[in-house]
């Protein structure tokens, strides 16, 4: 796996889901350690991109929590912020 090809399945429509973009990143990865030994630049590459795409996507993930919490009924508001004072312990 690879971006260009990742890039392709994106234009065609190919995912169906998150879950299936997700194993294709993780796909990268694990390709990446798999043929690029520790301390070269490959892998040093390879592990900036995904510490950035993990804080992008924790980025997107709290955005959606914000955009469903301020649509949700008010008992999924209070499981919400159940769930957040209990993350958060």
């Amino acid at each position: 796996m690879d971006f260009s090809t990742m890039r392709k399945k994106l234009e065609t429509g190919q995912y169906s889901s998150f879950e299936e973009f997700q194993a294709d990143m993780e796909l990268i990865q694990t390709n990446c350690y798999l043929y690029n030994s520790e301390g070269t630049k490959v892998r040093r590459d390879c592990d900036e991109v995904m510490t950035y795409y993990k804080l992008e996507l924790s980025k997107l993930q709290e955005k959606q929590v914000k955009a469903f919490s301020n649509t949700a009924s008010p008992i999924k508001k209070v499981r919400l912020a159940e769930e957040k004072s209990q993350t958060a312990i």
